[in-house]
């Protein structure tokens, strides 16, 4: 894959890299799902935001560049997980179509709140559905012409992982051994070598992969094998999405003058440093993808190296639209990074997380 995975192949996010850019050094400002999607959204960092767990919502009263957006007459959409607010999937300001579900939503069968305020089953694999959902809702918009924005949601590759049946036994024949740096933690804090027994760490549940734990035999490692075949299966069904997203827009002859941005709300730790999911301050962990295709402003196969952050949506997606900027971010735009060179550009950045009683 273009992000340099040894089993993983990703052809249709590789051919968003090779013409594209690839952001090499992108990362998350607080590696949880909430706190991230709404740094996303308004450029801001969590304790400013106040988004700082899983289950409060965006505050209304805070501006995003969607409501901006929407404001200078684009059509905006938002199709899947949308996960602030954990058990309120009504509709959020800023968009006119909204489709969302409770809290995580499910691989298969998902109970989805339509754009009506109905609820309803929606029979299939979640990353097919709602790349389905999100053709449609494009199709629709082609009518009027009227540029639009649209947010695709993937549920995938959250945890518990269950891989689209086709994609199921892809990588049965790959040996996943625990990490190295797994039994390199005699200098590290207790509360790190603490978290190997835990729900975020290699001898735990594994999301449930693991019915009897800690378990620090050597056959357990098979159940560690098991659960990192079944992430990198969810991954190849968010390749095939990013390809029909693609292919519509090519074929509605929309696809040059789409910002088209592929990135990740977190990292994810597959074992490395004892630990499993995400949350800490350690490289896997908020380092995340980001592949931006726009040929009007960005020189194929380019390479990004700078240092760009979840901070910087915002800002970048206003400008590029020519929108009003918010009236305050603490992020950083990169269109002038990525078409000429930004002499100004960051070399350092703040990471937070504390949520946890068990962190310091």
């Amino acid at each position: 894959s273009c992000m340099g995975h040894p089993h993983l192949k990703t052809p249709r996010i590789d051919r968003l890299a090779e013409e594209g850019a690839l952001f090499r050094n992108h990362f998350c400002t607080t590696s949880l799902c909430s706190p991230s999607r709404a740094s996303i959204l308004g450029g801001l960092y969590a304790h400013t935001h106040g988004v700082v767990n899983n289950f409060t919502d965006y505050p209304r009263d805070l501006p995003t560049f969607p409501r901006q957006l929407q404001a200078e007459g684009y059509s905006t959409a938002y199709i899947g997980k949308w996960h602030m607010g954990e058990d309120d999937d009504s509709k959020r300001p800023g968009f006119d179509h909204f489709v969302t579900h409770r809290g995580q939503g499910k691989y298969f069968d998902t109970e989805f709140r339509t754009n009506n305020g109905k609820r309803e089953v929606v029979p299939g694999y979640y990353t097919t559905v709602v790349t389905d959902m999100a053709i449609d809702w494009m199709a629709e918009q082609q009518e009027d012409d009227a540029p639009f924005l649209l947010m695709l949601g993937h549920k995938a590759p959250h945890s518990f992982y269950f891989p689209e049946p086709k994609y199921e036994n892809t990588f049965d024949g790959v040996r996943v051994p625990y990490p190295a740096s797994a039994f390199s933690l005699e200098d590290k804090p207790v509360w790190i070598q603490q978290r190997l027994n835990t729900w975020h760490g290699i001898y735990g549940p594994l999301f449930d992969w693991r019915k009897k734990f800690p378990d620090r035999s050597a056959r357990a490692m098979l159940d560690f094998e098991r659960m990192v075949r079944a992430y990198w299966g969810t991954i190849l069904s968010v390749d095939d999405s990013v390809g029909r997203i693609y292919d519509y827009l090519q074929a509605a002859g929309k696809l040059d003058n789409t910002l088209f941005i592929f990135t990740s709300d977190n990292g994810l730790l597959e074992g490395e440093h004892g630990m499993v999911d995400k949350r800490t301050g350690h490289d896997p962990s908020l380092h995340i993808p980001l592949v931006v295709r726009y040929p009007s402003l960005i020189e194929a196969g380019k390479v990004v190296d700078a240092q760009t952050l979840t901070l910087d949506f915002a800002s970048t997606i206003l400008e590029i639209c020519q929108a009003p900027a918010l009236p305050k971010t603490q992020g950083k735009s990169w269109k002038k990074l990525v078409s000429s060179g930004d002499e100004d550009w960051r070399t350092s950045w703040y990471y937070e997380y504390n949520y946890e009683k068990q962190f310091p």
